[in-house]
């Protein structure tokens, strides 16, 4: 969800993982740039609580009152009348022409509804002519089909700076790609002779620290309109504040100052003024439309959104690309799984053939070593750091605390510590997991990648002393190129790596249980479950080739019949894959299981809320979790898999008529633990307690509650697995369900396996 203020990224962040910029509160500065006014509004009162010290004299208002705004700028005051109704949109922001009485210039109003306070803010309005302006939308859309047209992604890059730099008719235009440790490498740029040229060089992740990428992901626009600070500060107006005052959150100011740091650092730069706007993919923060000038100038109103409709062409030519690549890389992996599947079939050891996977796995993805953890095995090729390490690295909570997906690093050791003395072998790493039950891991590993970086200056000098002898920050004085070599990072992962690994991950559970299931006697679920994955996927695959093709011509797209046709056969096929996936789980639950470890419930507990993240801030639950547990044994991945899809349950099955509530405890029943799950929801009757673990068995259609009928069924075969029970406790007053789990303190029959 998007911060509502830069003082949520303070408080979200550890001190010891700020550097000294870091920690730098811009948003408080209580100083706005000269080049505009600012006027504060308190949103329930519609009072004026405070303005920037220049805000009388440029608006030719004697008395800032809201009554004088209504009087002089009616179509302003109904603006700030109307913004903080309706919906809870943010920001709510609104732009209104003005013309000051007081000197005559024509400004952009700029009315941002937020919770606390509403901004007004006075900006330099443009000097076009309605026919040129016409001109530039004309020559935007011109650009922008060009980008979408470009045979190459740097193509599209030089046409997206040349356009952005004819717009601003600023000196410099250049965009700045962010690397995974979020330095920078400027990778096109447009410019007027007199600009040095950074195209090439890369600058240091301090250059921009964390609060401005915070800020970037909050409002996509930076102005400074001169370097030379030239700021006003804000100074109250009610007459009730007879105390000193916080300083104003400006957050979502448009013409908040910046750090002296940056205005220094511009200076040294021989910039004299910027606008910058993000590039956002896929959600994340990507990379900037950095535009610089020789000169003071202010970017006006009007020409933000023409920028930011360049980042944004440029960012769907970038989805364009990418899908190419992972496309292409695809389809060579569908080869791959094929011949694997062959030889599951043909072979009668699943182990021979994962040892042939593995060589093929790593050059797929240009890896120095692969390493595919199945269960409590690991398979390897190539040059791998110790099976003991790996297991440490995959089990480990401090990789990424925050994602339930994939992890990916060029630099390891800055993650783990530990990694250092592997480095040779594992600089960098891939790791692709399955997340419902964690048995299976894939694992790519670089080493480092002799080489060189062009840096824009010396990115360690940042610091200078005074002549008291005190260290004090400072930017770099100089921007002249500056060769590092380097054996400190690994080859970076492309996004279409990436994605095409989070796919192997999904079809190879699939492949190797299928020779598990292969030595089977009975014709039960086990073999139905082998055979849809394989006779069923192959189809599938086909059918979403087919979309994609269809989605790619453009007449097509645009046809509603065939858009809805599309839509429904893409939510069909994912309800078979599904499906499929779930009888897969199923069928592998009785097979290459690791050994039994005392169960961390309350670490079980929070992963499975990370892997429901999304789902649960999107239902409103709220969570009652009992602080310590019961000490039991059992298998990790499974119990993960067990409460996963109890959690999952009570947040589908969830009442309309009141707020989900989720309870998880224990107590200790002598030789055994009785574990509950409760929920507030819509209630299982008890003439259905039994029914529900059958597996196919649903309450409801799948139009009311996606699902396959497999979920309680495999929780059952869980309990089962441990010598334990599962079951609908149809005494549970209600409303809602409790789910009761006995698991005998030792899994006997688990450990006698």
């Amino acid at each position: 969800m998007q911060n509502k203020s830069l003082s949520t990224f303070f408080a979200t962040q550890k001190p010891t993982d700020l550097t000294s910029c870091d920690r730098e509160e811009v948003h408080l500065s209580g100083l706005i740039q000269n080049v505009g006014a600012l006027i504060l509004i308190d949103p329930a009162t519609r009072d004026i609580t405070a303005c920037s010290e220049n805000a009388p004299e440029l608006l030719g208002l004697t008395e800032l009152t809201f009554a004088a705004l209504a009087e002089t700028m009616p179509e302003v005051a109904d603006a700030i009348r109307t913004i903080g109704q309706g919906d809870d949109v943010f920001p709510k922001r609104q732009i209104l022409d003005y013309q000051s009485p007081g000197n005559g210039n024509a400004y952009n109003a700029i009315v941002t509804g937020g919770v606390d306070q509403i901004l007004l803010e006075f900006t330099p309005a443009g000097k076009l002519t309605p026919e040129a302006f016409r001109k530039q939308l004309r020559r935007l859309r011109e650009g922008c089909a060009r980008i979408m047209a470009s045979e190459t992604f740097r193509d599209a890059l030089q046409v997206s700076v040349d356009l952005a730099r004819e717009i601003t008719g600023f000196s410099r235009v250049k965009i700045y790609q962010f690397l995974p440790d979020w330095s920078g490498h400027v990778i096109a740029e447009s410019r007027t002779p007199n600009m040095d040229s950074f195209v090439g060089l890369h600058f240091p992740d301090t250059d921009i620290p964390k609060q401005a990428r915070a800020l970037f992901d909050m409002l996509p626009y930076r102005i400074v309109a001169t370097v030379k600070d030239d700021t006003v500060p804000l100074i109250p107006v009610s007459a009730s504040a007879t105390s000193p005052q916080p300083p104003p959150d400006l957050s979502w100011s448009i013409l908040r100052s910046c750090s002296k740091m940056h205005t220094e650092y511009l200076r040294n730069m021989g910039v004299e003024a910027t606008f910058s706007t993000a590039i956002h993919h896929q959600g994340e923060l990507w990379g900037l439309i950095a535009c610089h000038n020789d000169k003071p100038g202010f970017v006006p109103v009007d020409n933000w959104d023409l920028i930011r409709d360049i980042a944004e062409t440029l960012s769907a030519k970038l989805i364009e690309v990418t899908s190419k690549e992972t496309s292409a890389m695809m389809s060579e992996m569908r080869v791959i799984e094929s011949s694997i599947a062959s030889k599951l079939r043909s072979k009668g050891s699943v182990d021979d053939v994962l040892q042939e996977f593995a060589p093929v796995m790593r050059r797929f993805l240009k890896a120095d070593g692969f390493a595919f953890q199945y269960g409590g095995t690991i398979f390897g090729d190539g040059k791998l750091p110790p099976a003991g390490f790996i297991k440490e690295l995959i089990s480990s909570r401090e990789l990424d605390p925050n994602s339930n997906d994939y992890f990916q690093t060029t630099a390891l050791h800055r993650h783990v510590p530990e990694a250092a003395q592997y480095k040779d072998s594992a600089c960098g790493v891939l790791i692709q997991p399955i997340q419902a039950h964690r048995t299976c891991q894939l694992i790519w590993f670089r080493g480092p990648a002799s080489g060189k970086v062009n840096w824009a200056g010396n990115p360690q000098k940042q610091s200078v002393v005074d002549k008291d002898g005190v260290e004090t920050l400072s930017p770099r004085n100089s921007f002249e190129t500056w060769v590092e070599k380097h054996s400190e990072h690994a080859l970076a992962w492309t996004p279409a790596e990436i994605n095409v690994a989070r796919e192997v991950l999904k079809e190879i559970l699939d492949i190797v249980a299928t020779q598990l299931i292969l030595g089977e006697k009975n014709f039960t679920l086990r073999t139905f479950a082998h055979a849809a994955a394989h006779d069923i996927k192959s189809p599938l695959r086909t059918i979403d080739f087919a979309l994609d093709l269809i989605s790619e011509d453009q007449t097509l797209a645009r046809n509603p019949l065939v858009i809805e046709a599309m839509e429904i056969a893409s939510t069909s096929s994912d309800r078979l894959r599904k499906l499929v996936s779930q009888m897969t789980e199923h069928s592998i639950l009785e097979d290459k299981l690791p050994e039994t470890v005392p169960l961390d419930l309350v670490g079980i507990i929070a992963d499975v809320r990370k892997m429901v993240h999304a789902a649960e801030i999107e239902s409103g639950a709220t969570f009652d979790v009992q602080e310590e547990f019961p000490r039991v044994t059992g298998r990790t991945e499974l119990i993960t898999t067990l409460l996963l899809n109890l959690i999952g349950n009570s947040i589908k099955y969830r009442s309309p008529e009141r707020p989900l509530k989720i309870s998880i405890g224990a107590r200790d029943e002598g030789k055994a633990v009785s574990l509950w799950v409760r929920d507030n929801g819509t209630g299982i009757e008890p003439q259905y307690a039994r029914q529900v673990f059958e597996p196919f068995k649903r309450l409801v259609g799948y139009d009311e509650v996606e699902g396959s009928g497999l979920g309680l069924s495999i929780c059952r075969r869980i309990a089962d697995l441990h010598d334990g029970e599962i079951a609908v406790n149809s005494d549970y007053p209600g409303p809602g369900t409790e789910i009761l789990i006995t698991l005998p303190k030792a899994a006997i029959r688990l450990e006698n396996r």
